[in-house]
């Protein structure tokens, strides 16, 4: 496989994007106070999911991961596949929708269909047909993962 974007969105791990700056802008928006302290604090996947998120710190974000990916879209000369990972992109169709809506320039398109049905730990190829792009839903355990790696290096130091 040649280039690939993962999308991994959650808040705990948008260090790419700056997660203290967008956490911020996305708490401005939504007319809440910035927790404190900020980055120790961030905001939480499931701020999403609260029906009272303002649509325009739902469109920041959107646009942000849009924008990034397409970004390094150029930095690779093109995609092979993207795919989203993380507690919104596994879990919010909508939210995918919105980030690929505007980049089918670059191939991408999403099926409606297949999109709603990979959510709730659903893996899935969300790729529209004729999609020269790839657009995929995988699933993560970071705690597993994060385990394994603790487990490993600890055995190797006794």
């Amino acid at each position: 496989m040649g280039a690939v974007v993962t999308v991994h969105l959650r808040f705990k791990s948008l260090a790419l994007l700056g997660a203290a700056a967008l956490g911020l802008a996305l708490a401005g928006c939504a007319g809440l106070q910035a927790p404190a302290p900020l980055p120790s604090a961030p905001l939480h996947d499931e701020w999403f999911a609260q029906p009272a998120a303002p649509a325009q710190a739902v469109d920041i974000f959107c646009y942000q991961a849009a924008r990034h990916s397409a970004a390094l879209a150029v930095c690779l000369g093109g995609l092979d596949a993207i795919v989203f990972t993380g507690g919104i992109g596994e879990n919010s169709a909508e939210i995918r929708a919105r980030v690929c809506k505007d980049m089918d320039f670059l191939g991408i398109g999403i099926d409606a269909a297949k999109n709603q049905a990979a959510v709730g730990g659903k893996e899935g190829d969300v790729s529209a047909e004729g999609a020269r792009v790839r657009t995929y839903v995988i699933p993560t355990n970071e705690e597993i993962i994060i385990a394994r790696n603790a487990w490993a290096k600890l055995s190797t130091n006794n």
